[in-house]
């Protein structure tokens, strides 16, 4: 498991960032599972897709909880668009897929890009 933290943004997002990274790392055996299942062909694309986004807002729920508690300066967390993702993260999966989709119009299509990542898996699988 490798962790890559992009480093030309603010400080606070690449904090934020290595948290979320950090928690989302514990599923590395939900994510393997996944994979396998995607190469196997046992899964459908949407579901992968799905699933994979299941694993991140069960991360991503846990860094609000964490975040919440941290006493950070509004002047940073005004500046932090991680910061108003995590505390912003919706209680409910379909809420969730619903802000994940929302984003999608904003050049950011985790879907899709989960997707191509299923076409991948069975790319080499059927190799």
């Amino acid at each position: 498991m490798v962790i890559a933290i992009r480093e030309d943004q603010q400080i606070l997002d690449e904090f934020l960032c290595l948290v979320y990274e950090s928690l989302n790392s514990e599923n590395e055996a939900d994510f393997q599972e996944l994979f396998h299942r995607a190469e196997l062909g046992t899964i459908s694309k949407e579901d992968f897709a799905h699933e994979i986004l299941r694993v991140e807002f069960k991360s991503a729920k846990q860094a609000k909880t964490l975040i919440s508690k941290l006493k950070l300066p509004k002047k940073e967390t005004s500046k932090s668009y991680y910061y108003k993702r995590f505390i912003g993260c919706p209680d409910s999966f379909e809420e969730f897929l619903a802000s994940i989709k929302k984003d999608s119009t904003n050049g950011q299509d985790a879907i899709k890009d989960y997707e191509m990542k299923y076409d991948l898996l069975r790319k080499h699988e059927l190799q």
